[in-house]
């Protein structure tokens, strides 16, 4: 491998270690998916030493705001800056006097969905009320109702301003007076709920749809690379075009793909930032390998092995940027189970693991393709006075080619099945 190409394939790693970290830091728990946080209030912010985060110990600079429901409407609780804005956050009500270690009460009703969603704590649906991304937010509005007989409650809130800077223990303390029937609230609670139901619904399934098309952008990705393996390999007089129109082709053809998963994604959260800007570096990457293999019309032929080197590294960032899309996604769509229960997120690690064996298989073809060619060029070379040793040589070409096509029909079967399964789970979970 000469010195360029290493170059380029240290860029590659370079690019791939960047995205990761970009990922890290920039997601967290962006669609408030903590869970396992129900009974600390507590985020799991780790710094660059794999230590917990301490929290801030000044004043907060948030507050909560507490509003009594009349004649047994849910009460009105809002958390707001002051004037400080927010990305996450994470709500509970518990008992005064059982503050600490006491269960979450009553239920909470989301007014936006947009910008929250409920938690399961304690075996209790909507006991807690966490963020649904990281947009910053000036304040969040929710609906509460009790459930039993208390009266001295405590709303504590854990608030996050960035992902190294949250303050714990954002309190708001309130008197209740005796609480109706359970029954005599329930019509209100549910009406609330049923007046809120469609709009979520159709984000969801927008989000679902938009995490779909990334989905199939991958496996056009991984097609496209394959046949372009299988054309090298055949080294045929039709391969030089060919290999052009497919890089065009499927370029223009995941450009379409992303940029209408890019539209749904804001029509379907316009709050949300992360999946934007992922899908936003894909389409930068294909429009840079799109650039890369029209620089490479007419030009000379060490420009051409540029390009060509450019087009497979833009390759594989373009699957580590759709893996992360479709990742994420997976995470706010499936937000519901567990993630240790969670099919469909234990279907995209296995993608993940799949990807990265084509990464695997892209750095060894650009080698093993420099081998076959080499040795097709010899082989036409040969005079005819050589015949014998010729076919034997040719038989070894013949089967390096028939193990490069065998090796790129496999991954783009694999691909195609792994993309069908997250389908089909995205599509089950529509239908919940």
């Amino acid at each position: 491998m000469d010195y360029g190409t290493k170059i380029l394939y240290f860029k590659m790693w370079m690019w791939i270690l960047i995205g990761l970290n970009f990922i890290t830091k920039v997601y967290g728990y962006p669609n408030g998916n903590v869970a396992e946080s129900c009974q600390s209030i507590l985020p799991v912010h780790r710094g660059r030493t794999g230590r917990p985060i301490p929290p801030q110990t000044s004043n907060p600079p948030y507050e909560i705001h507490f509003t009594l429901g009349e004649n047994g409407e849910p009460s009105s609780v809002t958390l707001r800056g002051k004037p400080s804005k927010f990305r996450g956050f994470l709500l509970e009500a518990r008992e005064t006097h059982a503050l600490d270690e006491g269960p979450p009460v009553g239920k909470f009703i989301i007014l936006n969905p947009g910008n929250s969603h409920l938690l399961t704590c304690s075996e209790q649906a909507g006991s807690a009320v966490s963020h649904s991304n990281d947009a910053r937010k000036t304040s969040v509005q929710f609906n509460w109702t009790a459930l039993g007989a208390e009266q001295n409650i405590t709303f504590r809130a854990t608030v996050v301003e960035t992902y190294d800077f949250y303050w714990v223990r954002v309190d708001k303390s309130v008197s209740l007076p005796a609480q109706p029937t359970t029954a005599s609230t329930e019509p209100s609670t549910t009406s609330a709920t049923e007046s809120h139901t469609t709009k979520p619904t159709i984000a969801t399934n927008t989000k679902n749809t938009a995490v779909i098309l990334i989905s199939v952008d991958s496996f056009l990705e991984i097609l496209k690379m394959e046949l372009l393996n299988i054309v090298t390999a055949l080294n045929s007089h039709f391969s030089l075009p060919l290999s052009k129109g497919l890089k065009i082709s499927f370029s223009v053809l995941c450009a379409a793909v992303e940029i209408i998963g890019i539209i749904l994604f804001y029509v379907g959260d316009s709050s949300g930032v992360t999946l934007g800007a992922l899908v936003c570096v894909i389409i930068v990457i294909n429009f840079t390998e799109l650039v890369m293999v029209s620089l490479s019309f007419g030009s000379s032929p060490e420009v051409k092995e540029i390009c060509n080197h450019v087009v497979k590294v833009c390759a594989v960032v373009h699957e580590i940027f759709t893996i992360a899309v479709i990742f994420v996604g997976i995470l706010e769509i499936d937000c519901r189970l567990n993630r240790t229960e969670s099919w469909l997120l234990k279907v995209v690690i296995a993608y993940t693991a799949w990807i990265f064996l084509f990464e695997v298989w892209v750095f060894i073809f650009s080698i093993y393709s420099k081998i076959i060619l080499r040795r097709s060029k010899i082989e036409n070379s040969k005079s005819s006075g050589q015949q014998g040793g010729q076919q034997g040589q040719k038989k070894n070409l013949d089967a390096a080619k028939v193990t490069v096509i065998a090796i790129s029909g496999i991954i783009i079967v694999g691909t195609m099945s792994f993309n069908i399964a997250i389908i089909v789970g995205i599509s089950k979970l529509q239908e919940k």
